[in-house]
């Protein structure tokens, strides 16, 4: 009840709030994982592909609540998020693949120990991801941000570039900030 209760008021605040077509993507994202992704997992290796659809519909739904509908730049982060969670999704299945066998959960591993299978499909999609992704890395240099935040930071205050992570120390939340660039920086133009 809790659960319908809270798909129904958060696609109503999208209708609402946002627009109609993320309230329709979010509703399907919703509707796939629930009815046929969620079934599949205990009857189907498959369900990974199936569960990849609306695993990747996050950027489709933020694209078109930004009010520029649903365009090539959504579509194709839709399709990095897909062919990414194939080698996610397969490594950890992997790791785990006693715990999903006992669960019932017949991910690629559980049905195909030999592993050879499951390697494969990693390879395959994660090849796949290279040419999706590859016309985007000139843009993603045009970004300030040039560091990311690590457990493994030395000091508990670290900066690079003109970025900074405050860790704040065991059990708080990471600060992150960025400065804009100054203006006189050029960036490099693409190799």
């Amino acid at each position: 009840v809790f659960g319908v209760a809270v798909s129904v008021a958060g696609t109503v605040y999208l209708v609402w709030a946002v627009n109609w077509l993320s309230a329709l993507l979010g509703l399907g994202t919703l509707a796939s994982y629930l009815f046929f992704y969620t079934p599949l997992k205990t009857r189907t290796p498959l369900s990974t592909l199936v569960g990849a659809f609306p695993g990747a519909m996050p950027p489709l739904i933020g694209w078109a609540a930004s009010g520029s509908g649903v365009g090539i730049e959504a579509l194709v982060l839709f399709a990095m998020l897909f062919l990414w969670q194939f080698p996610h999704f397969y490594a950890i299945a992997w790791m785990y693949r006693e715990d999903y066998a006992r669960a019932g959960i017949l991910m690629l591993p559980v049905v195909e120990p030999d592993g050879i299978s499951t390697s494969r499909q990693v390879i395959c999609y994660a090849a796949l991801l290279v040419p999706v992704a590859q016309p985007y890395v000139p843009v993603l240099r045009k970004f300030p941000l040039r560091c990311a935040y690590s457990r493994h930071l030395a000091s508990s205050r670290s900066t690079c570039g003109r970025g900074s992570v405050n860790t704040g120390g065991p059990g708080s939340a990471p600060e992150f900030s960025v400065s804009p660039a100054p203006s006189s920086q050029k960036t490099p133009p693409p190799s």
